[in-house]
């Protein structure tokens, strides 16, 4: 003991202990409170470039317009239905955040009044999303603790906000940034029950979480959290029957109370007011009878991996660190890394067997994931200088990547995903010129910071993303294909009834002509003519190449627009009927 120590008895010891202790955990605190503020103010700016033109998206975003143009909102509407197939929590909080003045403006028929109203449209709905991707990466830094011990925290939130999979799909308005959420605060709790004893708060306020993941997208989250946890437990009293914690019941029970008293109200008001609605639930989970409903590859969420850049070299590192401790007898602090692992296979392996598979619905993945990649940075950390070639071989191939985005990413923006070219020669060689400088200081700086080429690697990442970002929103890919059909509209057909001709019945994909024209527009599908037409000022009607012109009885040609993947048509009344 030094002579800090001596003379000191064991009960002050310990009490010196837990004081230095407390303090380290709000240090900590305060440094990924820090770091999620940056990550929020980095990503801010971007959040009005892209316009609407993701069918995901536009879900949200549509049932919001119409909740704020006087729609109900405990049962929001889309296109005048009840939307009962999704929870509301993602609508209610954007429909918050959506301001009167915007949804007025959204009408106007002065093109630049519309125009600022789109901008402050995509603001308002989408940073309540950036923020409750910010407020995971807090969880994250407080699972990462529970899991894997301090020395994880901050590599688990630097990896975790700068991974393609978080900076993808934090910034849109969709459910799963919410579900992602709440799933990550779920699993914090719930690791403090099951790891740190602490089961009152744990499975309390894992309970709260889940009933709020709940409301943001159903019992998705239960896979996500409730099992890989039940199999964590079962393997660890199987494997050490002194090293579990015997679970107790009233805490469990408890948090169950509380997760089904956020939640039940919302879902049994429903099967009350629509009792076909259970059989909608079950086929939609079953991919059965809903349009919506795509039938993807079984290896579909391999997608993970790509989406881990530019950590997927410590990825694999950190699973091939954690995978053996799944059923080692060795400390409790190896043995509760591998409940990473579980929290990201089991998810992984249940979702394959349905049919929608999504690569936005791995977002609640990226905090374990970043947890595994925090395991093998700290690792690497201790293992400096580096000996073993394992360890020089994960080294090389992580600056290797990080040396290609560096270079590639601008070369390949140097044209738009449609060919236009957008970026001047010097702009492009100012922005690897960034890079590479950003990767050599992280590398000479890597004696002194031990987390150097983390530190490198996100800060490599925001500038990449704000680059891609202005590329996107300039590309055909990021501009809506309905806007400008929608405001030659607004100049000629200000308030008036719209239809969309779906002859195919096929999934509409008008949903960004409702958010820009800001009304609900009638999809019709029966042949033509239709009653459904009568006192339509105009119709849309959608060709591909291959397709004739519409020759509609009693109806003409009014403009016709070519998108970067349909021809289209807006048909006005003729005011005789042609053949």
């Amino acid at each position: 003991m030094s002579r800090r120590w001596r003379g000191i008895d064991s009960r002050s010891l310990r009490c010196r202990l837990s004081i230095e202790r407390t303090k380290i955990n709000r240090h900590l605190v305060g440094k990924v409170a820090g770091l999620a503020a940056i990550f929020f103010v980095a990503l801010a700016p971007t959040l009005s470039w892209p316009q609407f033109s993701g069918d995901s998206e536009d879900l949200v975003v549509q049932t919001v317009l119409e909740m704020r143009n006087g729609g109900p909102w405990l049962v929001p509407t889309l296109g005048g239905r009840p939307r009962t197939r999704k929870p509301p929590l993602p609508a209610w909080i954007a429909a918050a955040a959506v301001s009167p003045d915007t949804i007025r403006d959204l009408s106007s028929t002065q093109p630049a009044v519309r125009e600022s109203a789109y901008r402050n449209l995509a603001w308002q709905v989408r940073w309540p999303s950036l923020l409750a991707g910010c407020l995971m990466l807090l969880a994250l830094g407080w699972m990462a603790e529970m899991i894997g011990g301090p020395a994880h925290v901050i590599p688990a939130v630097l990896c975790g906000g700068t991974s393609l999979l978080f900076l993808r799909y934090a910034r849109t308005a969709t459910p799963d940034v919410h579900l992602a959420l709440w799933v990550t605060v779920a699993n914090a709790f719930l690791a403090a029950a099951m790891i740190r004893g602490r089961r009152w708060l744990g499975f309390i306020g894992g309970g709260a979480a889940l009933g709020l993941a709940l409301m943001s997208k159903g019992p998705v989250a239960l896979v996500e959290t409730v099992l890989p946890f039940a199999v964590f437990g079962i393997m660890r009293r199987k494997c050490d029957r002194t090293a579990g914690l015997t679970p107790q019941w009233p805490p469990i029970l408890a948090g169950t109370l509380v997760m089904l008293a956020i939640a039940l109200p919302w879902y049994v008001s429903i099967v009350v007011g629509q009792p076909g609605i259970l059989s909608v639930w079950l086929n939609e989970l079953r991919g059965e009878g809903v349009k919506s409903i795509s039938h993807d590859p079984w290896y579909a969420y391999w997608a993970l991996l790509p989406n881990l850049l530019p950590w997927l070299p410590m990825f694999i590192a950190g699973m091939y660190l954690a995978i053996p401790n799944l059923v080692s007898r060795r400390s409790r602090h190896l043995r509760r890394i591998a409940l990473a692992v579980l929290l990201v296979l089991i998810p992984v392996v249940v979702l394959s067997l349905f049919h929608d598979r999504k690569e936005r619905y791995l977002l609640p993945l990226a905090a374990p994931a970043a947890i595994l990649v925090a395991h093998a940075v700290v690792r690497l950390k201790r293992a400096i200088p580096l000996r073993r070639p394992n360890e020089k071989l994960v080294w090389t191939i992580h600056w290797g990547i990080l040396i290609a985005m560096a270079i590639g990413l601008p070369l390949y923006l140097f044209k738009r995903l449609n060919g236009t070219p957008w970026f001047s020669v010097p702009g492009t060689f100012l922005s690897i010129s960034g890079g590479v400088g950003i990767l050599i200081a992280g590398k000479f700086l890597q004696r002194r910071l031990r987390l150097s080429f983390v530190t490198a690697g996100a800060a490599l990442m925001l500038p990449l993303y704000a680059l891609f970002m202005y590329g996107w929103s300039q590309s055909s890919e990021g501009l809506s294909e309905m806007k400008p059909i929608a405001d030659r509209l607004h100049a000629d057909f200000p308030g008036r009834r719209i239809v969309y001709y779906n002859p195919t019945n096929d999934k509409p994909v008008t949903l960004d002509l409702d958010i820009y024209l800001n009304r609900p527009v009638a999809v019709e599908s029966n042949a033509p003519p239709s009653k459904a037409f009568e006192g339509a000022a105009a119709i849309v009607v959608l060709r591909n190449d291959k397709d004739q012109e519409p020759n509609f009885a009693g109806w003409r040609t009014h403009f016709e627009l070519m998108s970067r993947k349909h021809h289209w048509y807006v048909l006005t009344p003729s005011g005789r009927l042609s053949s």
